[in-house]
């Protein structure tokens, strides 16, 4: 594992790679989409409920730029839309959570994220009686 985060690093670096900016229009292409989202779930009679997956780099260690989903939260709690951010979770496993190639879950991954969304759906007071109070 540390053999392969240092190659990945010592890759970015010979690039010169640098994460990129969040731009503002990007941010407010979100904000609108999340906007437009939580309407039409509330039509349904629903609750849009927003979980943050974290990339690779920050996982690893191998980015010192600000995750987006901290300016999503900001949307998210403007909007009053509930949101879990998943990062601390799998920060904590001690197997690896991310293939070594690429930058998707390999089964570990997937089974801690599940794990942290299942609990978080059953564990929110706010969720469950929102729940109970309709049925």
């Amino acid at each position: 594992d540390l053999y392969f985060r240092l190659k990945l690093l010592k890759l970015h670096n010979q690039n010169n790679w640098k994460p990129p900016t969040i731009v503002q229009q990007d941010v407010t292409l979100t904000k609108e989409i999340l906007k437009k989202l939580n309407k039409k779930v509330d039509e349904r009679g629903a609750k849009l409920i927003v979980f943050f997956i974290p990339s690779k780099l920050e996982i690893e260690g191998l980015t010192t730029s600000p995750p987006y989903q901290e300016s999503v939260k900001e949307i998210c709690n403007e909007l009053e839309i509930k949101c879990f951010d998943l990062a601390e979770t799998i920060k904590k496993s001690e197997k690896r959570t991310y293939c070594r190639k690429g930058s998707h879950w390999n089964p570990n991954g997937h089974h801690i994220a599940a794990q942290a969304i299942y609990k978080n759906l059953i564990n929110d007071k706010d969720l469950n009686s929102e729940y109970d109070k309709k049925h």
